[in-house]
């Protein structure tokens, strides 16, 4: 019985809100191909994150020319850039603002969709 109700939970987006806006930040290593390739992927979850004001520290995939790097969203080629960044961004203080903004302005659907049909010609 408790499996279910925790698998039931799970699917609830208010809960994973929950879990998002209850964590610190974000750390996440890419698949390989998305490394190998610089394609600039970037998770869906990552942007969950940033939107609840919360910073991500990740692989890079080549993100650089798509969104701001540095305070909400740090990333990293090795193991040493990786402890590198975690250790700068516990000692660093931040309001979440900064996260929000390029959340807003790199994720809105508004925003994507309006990019997305100009590059289609529509």
């Amino acid at each position: 019985m408790a499996g279910r109700r925790r698998a039931r939970r799970l699917g609830d987006p208010a809960a994973y809100q929950d879990y998002i806006a209850g964590s610190r930040g974000e750390l996440s290593v890419a698949k390989e191909a998305y490394v190998a390739t610089d394609s600039g992927w970037f998770s869906t979850r990552s942007a969950s994150y940033l939107a609840t004001g919360r910073p991500v520290v990740v692989q890079d995939t080549g993100l650089a020319p798509h969104v701001p790097l540095g305070d909400a969203i740090l990333v990293f080629r090795d193991v040493d850039e990786a402890a590198a960044a975690l250790a700068w961004w516990k000692r660093a203080t931040r309001d979440g603002a900064t996260a929000r903004e390029i959340a807003a302005s790199a994720f809105d659907a508004g925003a994507v969709l309006t990019r997305l049909l100009a590059d289609a010609g529509c």
